[in-house]
């Protein structure tokens, strides 16, 4: 009744009991005594029915019942194409491990598609990607599908074999490079504690968090400010000793009277303060210095008299 009702699980449940295509080897073939089921239970064009109405609810296991049922002609007539369909469209829209896996088989053989050992060996790594518990099968699968390829080769074999899919290179410039170096999440630059390494639960939606690329800018800023002042000091170094260089060359040019003169300031003569020049009157300042006649009578108060 819930089936009847439009219920998703319900339809799946009935096509299961309906389903009478589960193993290559069922157990009643090897326990013949065992009892079957009544021929009520036995009816596959009334479960490919409900594996169709199941699978129009998105299921997607219903969805690669289908293709089984058309493939093997289960309760219908076989059609490889409509199989081919179940299982692409199981593949692209819900991401079935087994709806790859039957794709790459189908391409390796053949049927309902064109045969292309490449394309292949493609859905067969897909499958992997897609669940890790189809390790064995793909694994397999591949190794088969490597060996007809290189016979198709050595042979001249007019079926498409596996090629080396070159990856992409794009040629950066400088600014997209230091772009994608600063934005990429490096491992070197990783300074968190171990406990961020071994705790699977994320505390942080973004690893590192939005300092962590801040720190990485102010490092950088900070390090480009010490190499701009170390190189400005290199060239007031450089620049000073270039003028004492040229200031010597130039007083070797005029003589070495004019060297002698500029390199040793004549002695102040007796009574002379340092810097003044020979004829030049002496400045008292504005009181008399100690020492002076008018010392003692400016100290007496009698300047004038």
């Amino acid at each position: 009744m819930a089936a009847e009702q439009g219920y998703e699980n319900g339809q799946a449940n009935v096509a299961y009991l309906l389903d009478e295509h589960k193993s290559i080897f069922p157990l009643n073939s090897l326990m013949p005594w065992t009892k079957r089921r009544s021929s009520l239970l036995r009816n596959a064009a009334l479960a490919l029915i409900y594996w169709t109405r199941s699978a129009k609810q998105s299921n997607i296991d219903s969805m690669v019942k289908m293709g089984d049922y058309y493939l093997e002609g289960f309760g219908t007539d076989p059609d490889n194409e409509k199989a081919a369909t179940c299982y692409q469209t199981a593949a692209e829209f819900q991401q079935s491990a087994q709806a790859l896996w039957n794709l790459g088989w189908m391409h390796e053989n053949g049927i309902g598609v064109e045969q292309d050992f490449h394309l292949a060996k493609r859905f067969y790594d897909q499958a992997l990607e897609t669940n890790q518990e189809a390790y064995l099968p793909v694994k397999l699968s591949l190794l088969k599908l490597r060996m007809r390829s290189f016979w198709n080769t050595i042979t001249n074999g007019h079926v498409n074999s596996i090629q080396s899919e070159p990856e992409p290179k794009k040629d950066w410039s400088l600014r997209e490079w230091i772009s994608n170096f600063l934005e990429d999440d490096h491992p070197y630059y990783h300074d968190g504690d171990e406990d961020d390494l071994t705790d699977p639960t994320p505390k942080d939606p973004m690893p590192g968090g939005d300092d962590y690329y801040d720190e990485i800018d102010e490092g950088i800023l900070e390090s480009l400010i010490i190499v701009g002042l170390a190189a400005a000091l290199v060239f007031l170094v450089y620049y000073r000793q270039q003028r004492q260089l040229n200031h010597r060359r130039a007083m070797e040019q005029q003589g070495p009277g004019a060297l002698a003169q500029g390199a040793l300031p004549a002695p102040p003569m007796p009574g002379q303060h340092p810097g003044q020049h020979p004829g030049q009157q002496p400045d008292g300042g504005f009181f008399p210095p100690p020492g002076d006649p008018n010392f003692n009578q400016w100290v007496a108060g009698g300047i004038g008299h």
